[in-house]
């Protein structure tokens, strides 16, 4: 087998055109690789929680309450994607009762699904795709399990 540079030296040295074409490839790539990483900011998906239509006229103990605390590998977390029925929660913050875990221990069987949308979490980004379109919570779980 002959020597590398022995088989290609029919080729030439390296030239002004060479450099020209090297030069011109590694520009046209840095675009692609924006936009490769792109996808990392623009699909991140942030915490967030169900949203409590401000019409429901709930004291601001209540509104904290209505979202129910699981555990999630070993630490209490909001739910993500569900929350106290919001009648029961409205009727007992019309009457003046005052939120306690008793008593959302007593509820908590009655849960619903985010029916008004999600808030999301901005401390991290501000707009996302997931943010916008709402994607996350409801097929994104089904891919979980």
């Amino acid at each position: 087998m002959q020597d590398y540079e022995a088989s290609i030296s029919f080729l030439g040295t390296w030239g002004r055109f060479q450099m020209k074409v090297f030069f011109l490839s590694c520009v046209t790539c840095l675009p692609s690789g924006y936009n490769i990483l792109s996808v990392i900011f623009l699909l991140a998906s942030p915490p967030h929680q169900c949203y409590i239509p401000l019409h429901r006229n709930l004291s601001q103990d209540w509104l904290q309450a209505s979202i129910p605390i699981q555990q999630v590998a070993g630490q209490l977390e909001r739910s993500s994607c569900s929350r106290y029925e919001l009648d029961l929660v409205q009727n007992l913050s019309a009457l003046g009762i005052r939120p306690s875990l008793d008593q959302i221990h007593n509820y908590s069987a009655l849960g619903e699904e985010c029916k008004d949308g999600w808030t999301y979490s901005t401390e991290h980004y501000d707009l996302t795709v997931v943010t916008e379109v709402h994607l996350f919570p409801v097929w994104f779980q089904e891919l979980d399990t």
